[in-house]
């Protein structure tokens, strides 16, 4: 198998969102108002409140969510010259104790060929991280500092971008990638977004966030595999750490 698609400077990133506070009434007035300036472009003919609105869609949004969780996985390899994926999934109820730990992680590895690799990272994971590490305080990692770059000079892998063979505008979710490359999964354990802020507010459940984000890293780097026409690894050839 290819080195250079296994390499171990390769990191598999998936994040989960939320919104800021479980409930528009939450917000403070000078939020609340720019959510409702932000809804006026999407309000729908249903006439849905700022409220309703803020709880359907202000997640998708760093300015109005937060992130409770971000599944990494990587490949390492063994001693039999084979390869694992390992997969670690960085979920707790502060959002700073998420984003520290995954600072920590990043740092671990080269910053200089460091590659993060994300489902629509592009134009979701990547923005979003670094917008809610700035809001924090925390500074970014070197292979984190994005800002004012081109996109052509921004190394992240993107397997929807990958998908789209230079096309504009095409949107496919990983679950239906997988599925057309025969990729194995718990589909069961896998939360849309109105399930996640569902587990995290209502259910006060991480562990079916964690669940959820270890499948989808397992998703995720099955189908960069088979994209780059290299075999899929086995069950046993993947690992939670």
């Amino acid at each position: 198998m290819a080195t250079d698609v296994l390499s171990s400077n390769i990191l598999f990133v998936d994040i989960e969102t939320v919104t800021a506070e479980e409930n528009y009434d939450d917000l403070s007035p000078v939020i609340q108002q720019a959510w409702n300036r932000k809804a006026e472009f999407f309000r729908e003919a249903d006439t849905k409140t700022s409220a309703e609105l803020f709880v359907e869609r202000a997640a998708l949004y760093a300015e109005f969510g937060k992130i409770v969780s971000i599944a990494i996985g990587y490949f390492h390899a063994l001693d039999d010259e084979r390869n694992e994926l390992r997969i670690k999934c960085i979920t707790y109820p502060d959002e700073i104790a998420v984003l520290h730990e995954f600072v920590e992680t990043v740092e671990r590895f080269d910053q200089n060929q460091l590659r993060l690799c994300a489902h629509n990272g592009r134009d979701f994971d990547y923005p979003y991280l670094c917008r809610r590490l700035l809001i924090h305080g925390i500074e970014l990692p070197k292979s984190l500092q994005l800002m004012n770059k081109k996109t052509w000079e921004v190394p992240h892998l993107d397997t929807m971008e990958m998908w789209k063979f230079g096309e504009y505008k095409k949107f496919v979710p990983l679950d239906l990638l997988a599925a057309l490359f025969s990729v194995e999964g718990d589909s069961d354990k896998l939360l849309d977004a109105r399930q996640i802020q569902q587990a995290y507010y209502q259910d006060q459940d991480l562990e079916k966030i964690i669940q959820s984000g270890y499948q989808n890293i397992r998703l995720l780097a099955q189908v960069y595999l088979a994209m780059l026409s290299q075999p899929l690894l086995p069950d046993e050839q993947i690992t939670e750490v």
